[in-house]
């Protein structure tokens, strides 16, 4: 599946990105998806950090139900959405069935009228990067069988690492057209680290694969994420496979 990521990261236009992003999400076992990001130099205020609304900037990608995505314009929902009020505070993937979300009639209104619309259950991945700059992915099934809850639970390690590659991708694609920003360079070590991150090892795993101790591993890892300028250790990964500073 990681395979599959970094195909993210080879679309040349977020309608190729799309494709990719929608052959990921269905092999993943998820049958639809949303993704909405701030595109570089967009942020101004904590409001225009996210607008899952705003399809004419470019920085949406999705294969919602339209009549989903209509209602949700029309009520007014981005204003209630709990889904991004909690992926704003937390980078960890909010699986929808395990959240205690608050107990007022408008975000109980919410989950009903998506289910109606064929959003039944699923999770929320975030992104949280420079200057406050959100993007959320939420994976979606139709139904709420336990069969498809199991789906969601199994699936949210690599939810979070899609996240990632995506947002990802989809930085690289928006800031194609400015300047080259400073070249990152990390040393032989950080990227032997990252590169065994990249395959799914822990520290303690690339520790003994090194013949390291873990802190130093973990010592590697960290300035590795400083230089990309990322906050966790996907977000280093994806960077820097983008960058061409380590190999698939």
């Amino acid at each position: 599946m990681l395979r599959q990521f970094e195909t993210l990261l080879l679309a040349t236009t977020k309608e190729q990105l799309l494709d990719n992003l929608r052959r990921t999400v269905h092999g993943l076992g998820f049958e639809s998806f949303v993704y909405g990001g701030s595109p570089a130099g967009r942020v101004r205020d904590a409001q225009q950090r996210f607008d899952a609304t705003d399809f004419s900037a470019g920085n949406i990608l999705s294969d919602y139900p339209l009549a989903w995505t209509s209602h949700y314009i029309a009520a007014g929902y981005l204003e209630v959405d709990p889904l991004i009020a909690q992926c704003s505070r937390s980078m960890l993937p909010a699986v929808w069935h395990r959240q205690a979300w608050p107990q007022d009639a408008r975000t109980a209104g919410f989950f009903d009228e998506a289910r109606q619309h064929g959003i039944g259950s699923g999770m929320t991945c975030s992104v949280i990067g420079g200057g406050g700059v959100l993007g959320l992915l939420s994976l979606t099934r139709e139904r709420t069988r336990q069969r498809d809850l199991r789906v969601v639970e199994q699936q949210a390690a690599q939810g979070h690492m899609l996240m990632s590659y995506l947002h990802e991708s989809m930085r690289r694609l928006d800031t194609q057209a400015q300047p080259p920003a400073t070249t990152v360079r990390l040393t032989a070590r950080e990227k032997e680290v990252l590169t065994w991150v990249g395959a799914g090892k822990t520290s303690w795993e690339i520790a003994r694969i090194l013949a390291l101790a873990e802190r130093t591993v973990i010592f590697h890892v960290d300035n590795a994420m400083k230089k990309l300028d990322t906050r966790t250790r996907s977000q280093a990964v994806a960077r820097a496979f983008a960058l061409g500073l380590i190999a698939p």
